[in-house]
């Protein structure tokens, strides 16, 4: 049942009960979950293992029938492999595992940091789980070889998010400001998640150090356990005429969001896992066309830099964001300009649903036989 980012049970959705919909064709069955709540380490556990285990026992009864290869999108946490690995043992088919957040290494980075006894249980776990799969997939080359040192005899291939065709470039409407009820002046978005891992510590901090600068204003668009402790320290920081917080919004109207944006931002806290990471945002951005400012490291650093599309600076570090914004903002709107088509081309290049698919179906197809993997993309 639907639960992030709020913590709560989606309308619609409550009860103990199995949930059945459709959506473009495609049957969905959603199965009871305990809530993430204010996601501490305790609730957390208990939205984790709480579906693991009910899917387990429920999923192999609901899939009817025969099927050539199970998918699982595998975000946090790695416990929603399970269910796919007790339905391969039942039904004798391949498991893909496309890894979107790397465990335990990204517990390791985050504000909920488990023991050291639970980490080494939770490596066993990626072990096991990683072992079971006949294929994995990374969103990043950067979790290539932590994977290949728990499962070396799995195949690992980089096989990047993409943005849906929706999130494409936009002329910036008429009034689209006073439309979106978005401030007037230089407007720096960021959109996503409001959590522990996108350090807006350094975003507000960042803010301040440019309070000087009232024409520049930030955005934030969506939800996340820390959007009140936000909204507390923008208050307490007498930062108020400088942000606009608004509720996360359907994805159909994220592109005019973006359209009005002068840049867009994506932040996350400094950290090994970080560095590996390619934030799920910035494939979204390019492919809006905007300039990105990027307070990031790594791989998600790398792609800002190649594609020429925008800006970076050192992660958690307030002085270096500063200069960035300030520097976007002292450019010419035929230089940003530039800048967002020089992203939208390499969103087309690296990015483009259509051919990230047809390398997908190729490795569904090779899994089916139980050949190995076509070694048709970096590894």
């Amino acid at each position: 049942m639907p639960n992030y980012p709020l913590g709560t049970i989606w309308p619609g959705y409550r009860g103990w009960r199995i949930h059945r919909e459709t959506h473009g064709g495609v049957s969905v069955i959603r199965l009871p979950v305990i809530a993430r709540g204010r996601g501490t380490p305790i609730r957390l556990a208990l939205n984790y293992l709480s579906f693991a285990l009910v899917a387990t026992i429920a999923v192999p009864f609901l899939l009817r029938g025969h099927a050539d290869a199970i998918l699982v999108y595998q975000p946090s946490p790695l416990t929603v492999a399970l269910p796919a690995i007790a339905v391969s043992w039942v039904k004798r088919i391949p498991v893909i595992l496309w890894v979107q957040d790397l465990w335990p290494e990204s517990l390791t980075s985050s504000d909920i940091s488990p023991w050291p006894i639970t980490l080494r249980l939770i490596r066993q776990l990626a072990r096991f789980v990683y072992r079971r799969c006949s294929l994995i997939l990374v969103q990043s080359r950067g979790y290539i070889e932590p994977i290949r040192l728990l499962a070396s005899e799995v195949p690992v291939r980089y096989f990047p998010n993409s943005a849906d065709a929706q999130f494409r470039p936009l002329d910036k409407p008429p009034e689209i400001d006073r439309h979106l009820g978005l401030p007037n002046g230089f407007k720096v978005l960021y959109a996503g998640n409001i959590g522990a891992g996108q350090d807006f510590e350094t975003i507000l901090s960042t803010a301040e150090r440019l309070r000087h600068f009232p024409e520049i204003k930030w955005v934030i668009v969506g939800e996340g356990r820390r959007k009140s402790w936000v909204r507390n320290e923008i208050v307490a920081r007498k930062l108020g005429h400088l942000f606009r917080l608004v509720d996360q919004q359907p994805a159909d109207l994220m592109p005019l969001y973006f359209a009005a944006a002068d840049g867009l931002l994506v932040t996350l806290l400094r950290g090994e896992v970080a560095a590996l990471t390619i934030p799920s945002k910035l494939q979204a951005y390019l492919a809006c066309g905007r300039p990105i400012i990027a307070a990031i490291a790594g791989e998600g650093a790398k792609i800002v830099a190649e594609s020429g599309a925008g800006l970076t600076s050192e992660p958690g570090n307030p002085a270096a964001l500063a200069e960035a914004v300030l520097t976007l903002y002292n450019m010419s709107p035929t230089e940003r300009a530039n800048m967002g088509k020089a992203g939208r081309r390499y969103f087309e290049q690296e990015f483009d649903q259509g051919q990230l698919m047809d390398k997908l179906a190729g490795w569904l197809a090779d899994v089916k036989h139980r050949r190995p993997p076509r070694n048709d993309a970096p590894a």
